[in-house]
């Protein structure tokens, strides 16, 4: 039974509930998904909105090689394009071709957590919310939420079950299962 959410649930009194909500976002469609349902519940409270993006450059360069061995292998019929290419978001080359010369790693990963960002300021927007901030960092994904949360002084985090990492977690994601184990506040994971 889906409970629905009403400001009568939310805020007590004059108290709101959540005045500050951390949205771990990683241009995936649950990532999508994870936008939308923080948006709802800030836009419910009057709260703000941190979007935040972690580039995990560690996991980033087995990202891209595979990224770029799935694009050989591009068949010239549609269906039949390799299995991997589904996953990769349709900005991808867009912001690529953004940057200039060849860029280092770092300045890929920010530009697509920039991108990301971006379009999850839109999701969010539509949703609702209408007090948002963007946080792009590096580092382990959930320490920085953790840290950025404390720094934010968040009400709740919003992270969702499986993110875009090299294997998919089988039952709930690394990143999401650290954040909830860890945080100081509480944790909605989105599935």
């Amino acid at each position: 039974m889906a409970e629905t959410l009403s400001c009568g649930s939310i805020n007590k009194g004059s108290r709101r509930v959540f005045k500050s909500i951390v949205a771990a976002v990683d241009g995936s469609k649950l990532g999508d998904s994870v936008v939308r349902k923080s948006a709802d519940i800030a836009a419910l409270c009057g709260a703000r909105l941190i979007l935040a993006h972690i580039a995990d450059p560690a996991r980033a360069n087995d990202d891209l090689d595979q990224l770029a061995s799935a694009e050989h292998m591009d068949s010239p019929e549609p269906e039949q394009r390799h299995a991997s290419l589904a996953r990769v978001p349709g900005w991808f080359d867009d912001a690529l071709s953004g940057a200039q010369g060849t860029p280092s790693m770092r300045e890929v990963l920010e530009d697509l957590g920039r991108q990301i960002l971006a379009n999850a300021d839109v999701i969010a927007h539509r949703a609702g919310a209408t007090d948002t901030h963007q946080v792009l960092e590096d580092g382990d994904p959930a320490l920085r939420l953790l840290e950025i949360s404390a720094r934010e002084e968040a009400d709740l985090i919003v992270v969702g079950a499986r993110g875009l990492g090299r294997i998919q977690e089988i039952l709930l994601g690394s990143v999401s299962h650290k954040v909830a184990m860890k945080s100081a506040c509480p944790c909605l994971i989105v599935k």
